[in-house]
């Protein structure tokens, strides 16, 4: 169930295709049907623009568009189908307006089609036409190739029993966030290079390994494997951290520095070729103990007198934001909550911490375990995966015969 096929695969461009589609050809064709043409560039948007596929990859998408354009044009071959020209208008609209909010507003929008060179009349006559295509096809499969195809209790039952692991309900949590906007100042950042060098200096002086330093003092993901960030090349780190990086000699630790994720002492293990091997320890932007303790005295002192309801009224007079979160799945949420909210219960609230240059806490209302789903709550969403897969497989037979009536060109 992880790769749940839909009854179909059509796929509209997202804006950043619609240059390729306005340049016609130049970028290469990489199918034919009979005299319709697929460019590379659709390929590559339908593959979410990932440069890495492999050309087996780029061609089992591929053939999932050619699919597409051949059902779009059995469709167009029927003349009980037909598809409302205002219908594909409404589509039309509502996707136009998609990308306007998407794009932040109508000034942005216009900005971003004037930089592609486009106008919006361009982009709807792109737009429009694979609207229509869609239209087509999932009219084609629900009335040519649906109702041709049955499923019994059994089978909807022994896809559920095959598939149960995959039918939990979400884990969530609910909870406040406590946000004061408090702007590092030069002696908190001074506090925080002074560490560093401190650190730097215990390495130095063989008291402890870089890797013994990192485990305990950084604040990282990799701190657990002594902050080893494998091999590196170059555009793969923000340029300030690359700067350090790529002039260190091979054993040196660097002074510290800082970039937007935060300040850093960075070892290079290895030199080769053009990659370096390179571990780092890095204090995220922090205020100084006292203001973080003194901001914290307050948080506990209303919460300890009136629980929430003392947190909010000294809230409402400190200036300080609560940001309610109901029920947030947890692949939703941001690491770091979600690492604080993992070492809370219900009901509890947590130490303060300087996270989005601010002091912040967090109350936790509500955790709720994920939890196994029974056949009767997703029974409608398991009958529809197995028409899919049904629909799936009638596509892929009537493909096969529809080969022989197309001329069909792979050319990648």
């Amino acid at each position: 169930m992880k790769h749940i096929i839909g009854c179909l695969t059509v796929l509209l461009m997202t804006a950043g295709s619609v240059l390729a589609q306005g340049e016609g050809y130049s970028d290469g064709i990489a199918a034919r049907i009979n005299d319709t043409v697929i460019l590379k560039s659709e390929v590559k948007e339908a593959m979410m623009g990932n440069p890495d596929q492999s050309i087996e990859e780029q061609r089992k998408v591929l053939k999932e568009m050619i699919k597409n354009k051949v059902l779009y044009m059995e469709a167009l071959e029927s003349e009980e189908l037909v598809v409302n020209s205002d219908d594909i208008e409404k589509r039309l609209d509502a996707m136009i307006e998609r990308i306007r909010e998407n794009l932040g507003g109508e000034a942005s929008f216009k900005k971003a089609l004037k930089e592609e060179g486009l106008d919006e009349n361009t982009l709807r006559s792109i737009y429009r036409q694979q609207i229509k295509e869609e239209m087509y096809v999932q009219n084609y499969v629900a009335t040519v190739i649906r109702p041709g195809i049955s499923i019994s209790d059994d089978e909807v039952k022994a896809a559920y029993d095959e598939n149960s692991a995959e039918f939990k309900t979400p884990e969530t949590f609910t909870y406040t966030i406590g946000y004061l906007p408090l702007a590092m100042t030069d002696e908190d950042e001074r506090a925080i290079m002074m560490k560093l060098a401190d650190i730097r200096k215990s390495i130095l002086d063989h008291e402890t390994t870089f890797e013994e330093a990192a485990s305990r003092y950084s604040q990282g993901p990799t701190a657990p494997k002594g902050g080893d960030l494998g091999l590196i090349g170059k555009g793969m780190m923000v340029p300030e951290f690359e700067e350090v990086a790529f002039n260190l000699k091979k054993g040196e630790i660097s002074r510290p520095f800082k970039t937007k994720f935060g300040y850093h002492i960075a070892l290079c293990r290895d030199i080769q070729g053009e990659k370096r091997a390179i571990s780092h320890i890095i204090l995220l932007p922090a205020v100084s103990e006292e203001k973080r303790k003194a901001f914290e005295k307050n948080v506990m002192t209303a919460f300890e007198k009136k629980g929430m309801e003392g947190i909010s009224e000294w809230a409402s007079l400190s200036g300080v934001q609560l940001i309610p979160f109901e029920e947030a799945k947890k692949r939703e949420i941001n690491t770091i909550i979600l690492d604080i909210l993992n070492r809370l219960a219900p009901g509890q609230i947590s130490p303060v911490s300087y996270i989005n240059n601010g002091l912040t806490f967090i109350y936790l209302d509500q955790h709720q375990e994920a939890r196994q789903m029974a056949f009767e709550e997703v029974r409608d969403y398991v009958k529809n995966y197995v028409y899919g897969q049904k629909i799936q497989e009638e596509i892929e037979k009537l493909y096969a015969k529809l080969q022989n009536k197309y001329y069909i060109e792979i050319l990648i």
